[in-house]
């Protein structure tokens, strides 16, 4: 059975592009790999662009000569529905002028927004809570326990943390 999710990136003029996650869209799931591998807006914008997704992985796209598609996945690339299962124009990136506008177009339980910093290489991830219609910021799960986002911009290695799994 799957989880769905809303992920979405709240642009600086204040409009919103979201996709819809099939799969793992519990804060453990989708939510942690979004606070792990996607804290830079350019490339939280890169995952949209993809369209709806099937998975959401630390890869946007699988490594050079590694094969990737629906049906023969590469495990820490994310699988999106047009790309990797040649679906049609429906399952686009859409785009909203508000946050209620896209939470009505969605209606989703589990809706995540990436909210860029501004002047700052990261942005926070929040989580939206639709049963108190509250939103809470995400925190980071590193080495066996949960962050909230002042220990982990004081206390952690950033450097260590910023890898990213894939530069093109």
């Amino acid at each position: 059975m799957s989880t769905n999710s809303v992920i979405s990136v709240k642009h600086p003029d204040g409009t919103f592009a979201a996709v819809s996650c099939h799969y793992d869209g519990y804060h453990t799931g989708v939510g942690a790999t979004l606070v792990h591998y996607y804290r830079n807006y350019e490339r939280v914008k890169r995952l949209i662009q993809l369209g709806n997704l099937s998975t959401v992985c630390p890869r946007i796209s699988p490594p050079d000569g590694v094969p990737h598609n629906f049906e023969k996945r590469h495990e820490l690339t994310t699988t999106a529905y047009i790309r990797d299962r040649g679906e049609g124009p429906q399952n686009r990136a859409r785009h909203f002028r508000s946050f209620d506008e896209m939470d009505d177009f969605f209606g989703r339980e589990h809706v995540y927004v990436f909210d860029a910093c501004p002047n700052a290489e990261e942005g926070i991830w929040t989580y939206w809570d639709r049963a108190s219609r509250k939103q809470h910021v995400l925190p980071i799960w590193l080495e066996d326990r949960w962050l909230d986002r002042l220990d982990y911009l004081s206390n952690c290695d950033v450097n260590y943390l910023r890898e990213d799994l894939d530069e093109a």
